[in-house]
């Protein structure tokens, strides 16, 4: 099977097996860039494979713990400055320090580890700081202080772990829990402190202190801004759901896409995109899943499209029927195989079908305009194609896809006019 934007020579399969802690000197963690061919002597829950392309990422539990905070996975470019290396763009195995910076640019994300199931997940165009780690024989606190943007905090709520977060005017101190922390937008303007899951305590930051007596704990589903002073308020049911849904990355078992959270998305999706697969105990899914992986091995090494068919179908199968990971990351991908193969009207299918049976995740729109994008190119199917951008447009005006719904409705309607 041959397709013009892609060389497969370039394409290789790596696979690896047993990885506990740290990768081999030339394990290219961030998947795309370079790939090679290992043999592994079992496939036990504790694996790792991956694969380039279209196919699926895998990765062993855990790839990297440590009492220090890790670069676990990266999308887009990402870079540290400070201790850790010389200035510049990172990749996923470097430990952080105290004093070491992480800069994401508008479209690039990542995801930091630490002591087992402590993750932030630092959003695009955001920086923060190693300020001070959490000694194993003392009892104190990790301290990370968020200069730009927005970051995602999850601990594992049976593992208590001491974790501040701190911006230019404003804390969030919380144990077992999930919250988001976005940094003031100007010098006078408030942070924001969403959580949800636990209870995180929240407060006023001046000279670089925190006051216990002036903080307040915010429960689950409730915001607050933070700037002179506080207020709070309940998340709307909308607003929470979409909340919870960016905390996949801190499951024990995760599907993730890489692709960008910028408005480039789309064009990443269909590329297609890479799948990022973790898990962390033996899992029934995780062994259909290695399975499929056999078979597109199996397909592309002998250019079978007829193979490359049969595992795109049993992953859109499996998708629907499983409960272990979210399934919308698992459509999308199955939708960006489909349209890899060149088949259009399949990849539409589940396309449309990930946005009706995810009417509330923030990944309908990409779903919707997916699916309208290659409608748009047969001629037949341009009148439906209009009718999503025009959804998109009315419900999802704030979206990445908004951009071009707008300019398909436009075009089309001005086809209309002649």
């Amino acid at each position: 099977m041959k397709n013009s934007n892609f060389d497969h020579e370039e394409r290789l399969i790596k696979l690896l097996a047993g990885l506990k802690h740290e990768p081999s000197q030339d394990f290219d963690e961030r998947f795309w860039k370079r790939f090679q061919a290992y043999k592994y002597r079992r496939m036990s829950y504790k694996f790792g494979i991956v694969l380039a392309a279209f196919i699926l990422a895998f990765s062993t539990a855990p790839l990297f713990t440590s009492d220090h905070p890790v670069i676990q996975i990266t999308y887009g470019e990402v870079s540290v400055f400070g201790t850790s290396q010389k200035e510049g763009t990172t990749k996923p195995g470097l430990r952080l320090n105290p004093g070491d910076r992480v800069k994401t640019t508008p479209s690039a994300w990542a995801v930091v580890e630490f002591n087992g199931r402590y993750r932030i997940k630092i959003a695009p165009d955001s920086e923060i700081s190693v300020q001070k780690l959490k000694s194993k024989m003392r009892s104190e606190k990790s301290v990370f202080e968020l200069k730009k943007g927005r970051v995602l905090v999850s601990i594992d709520e049976h593992r208590k772990y001491p974790l501040e977060i701190r911006t230019l005017n404003a804390f969030a101190a919380a144990l077992g829990t999930q919250f988001m922390v976005q940094a003031p937008l100007s010098p006078q303007g408030p942070s924001e402190i969403s959580v949800a899951r636990g209870t995180v305590r929240a407060g006023l930051l001046t000279g670089g202190f925190n006051s216990n007596e002036e903080s307040l704990k915010l429960p689950a589903g409730f915001s607050a801004h933070i700037g002179n002073a506080a207020q709070t308020e309940q998340l709307e049911e909308k607003s929470l759901r979409a909340l919870q849904e960016q905390f996949q990355f801190g499951q024990a078992n995760q599907a993730l896409l890489l692709i960008g959270m910028g408005p480039k998305r789309l064009d990443e999706l269909l590329a297609p995109c890479i799948l990022y697969l973790r898990f962390e105990h033996q899992s029934p899914l995780a062994a259909k899943l290695i399975d499929i992986v056999r078979v597109i091995q199996n397909a592309t090494a002998h250019a079978n499209n007829e193979s490359h068919l049969a595992a795109a179908r049993e992953l859109e199968k499996i998708s629907t029927t499983q409960d272990e990971v979210d399934s919308m990351p698992l459509l999308l991908f199955c939708g960006s195989y489909y349209h890899y193969l060149g088949k259009n009207d399949e990849a539409e299918r589940v396309f449309l079908k990930a946005a009706e049976t995810h009417a509330s995740s923030s990944f309908r729109s990409l779903a919707l305009m997916a699916a309208a994008r290659l409608m748009s190119d047969v001629e037949e199917k341009k009148d439906e194609a209009y009718q999503l951008a025009k959804l998109i447009t009315r419900e999802y005006p704030q979206s990445y896809e908004s951009k071009e719904a707008k300019e398909l409705v436009l075009r089309w309607e001005n086809e209309l006019r002649k």
